[in-house]
């Protein structure tokens, strides 16, 4: 858990100042990897950036508990974070 919150932390520290891809270089660069033991990419940031479940928050189909777990991101960060994946999520690509 301990190097789980480390990793988390950095992400979201670093995704005030940089983008997506500067996020997942540094990362693979410096090692880490994703839950399956591959490299992070950016799939694998955008899941991490987006768990609800690092402010504490635990989920079970329309059951939403807060503070179920410990928190490993404070939620303003988190926020912040929120606020930067928002454009992504409106990409439209057209064929």
């Amino acid at each position: 858990m301990k190097r789980e919150k480390s990793k988390t932390w950095r992400c979201y520290g670093y995704f005030a100042a940089w983008g997506m891809v500067e996020i997942v270089n540094f990362l693979n660069d410096k090692g880490v990897r994703n839950m399956l033991g591959g490299k992070m990419t950016h799939s694998s940031v955008n899941t991490m950036l987006k768990n609800r479940r690092y402010i504490g928050e635990l989920s079970f189909r329309d059951i939403v508990v807060p503070d179920a777990i410990p928190v490993i991101v404070p939620k303003d960060l988190f926020d912040r974070g929120q606020k930067r994946l928002v454009p992504c999520d409106l990409i439209i690509y057209i064929a």
